[in-house]
């Protein structure tokens, strides 16, 4: 009884998120919050307790690029109010924020929907990925090309390999087949040092450029638009 009331209740949800935008929520998101992986932990008390073991074991989804991604769940959604000096000729719809608060947001145009970084104190949202597979794709591989070790967690180069693993594992109900398999096989890789950038990696920058670009096949990716109202 109680999983029947607590699906109506987020179906409810999700139906007052299209009623509000016109917005449907994809499946692959509701399905990732169904399953729990888009929250950490039950309580911040809990968390300070059981991250360690949790990122090692069974992270949230795309616990390694964290300061990037802070998931936000239906409800949040559904109270969001547009900054007045967001464009409202711009249809966007936060699903997540950055540390700093920047947005990433599903943006429709023309009857076609994608992924973009809408940014809170600049005039530029960027296309980032067509859709919420490639949106997770992609913060993998430029997580994997860009693990710092200064990042106070105090893991060895050992166990950074099994966060990464473990990140695979949590993203693998959501991921087509290819793309799981080329997330395992850059994790079997050993992690290598990037002096330049002062990181360590399971693959160079230059290299998870060209994977992003060539997986996500986006003809807009990376380019931008204004999402400001003009000043009058």
């Amino acid at each position: 009884k109680g999983m029947v009331s607590s699906a109506l209740a987020m179906r409810t949800v999700y139906d007052t998120i299209h009623l509000t935008t016109g917005f449907h929520v994809p499946p692959l998101y509701r399905q990732m919050v169904a399953d729990g992986v888009v929250r950490y932990g039950k309580s911040p008390a809990e968390w300070k307790q059981v991250w360690k073991e949790r990122a090692l074991t069974s992270p949230p989804a795309l616990m390694i690029a964290h300061a990037q991604v802070e998931w936000w769940l239906p409800e949040d959604m559904v109270n969001w109010d547009a900054p007045d000096h967001f464009d409202p000729a711009h249809r966007l719809l936060p699903f997540a924020s950055t540390a700093s608060g920047d947005l990433w947001c599903w943006f429709q145009q023309g009857g076609e929907e994608s992924i973009v970084l809408a940014p809170h104190d600049e005039n530029g949202a960027t296309f980032f990925a067509p859709d919420l597979e490639a949106f997770l794709l992609r913060h993998m591989l430029q997580a994997f090309a860009e693990i710092l070790d200064d990042d106070g967690m105090d893991f060895t180069p050992a166990q950074r390999g099994e966060v990464a693993r473990a990140n695979v594992r949590t993203l693998a109900p959501y991921l087509n087949e290819g793309w799981l398999e080329l997330l395992t096989e850059l994790c079997a890789r050993p992690l290598v040092r990037d002096e330049e950038w002062d990181c360590l990696g399971l693959l160079s920058r230059d290299e998870a450029i060209t994977l992003i670009q060539t997986e996500l096949d986006m003809p807009t990716l990376g380019e931008t638009f204004p999402h400001f109202r003009l000043a009058r």
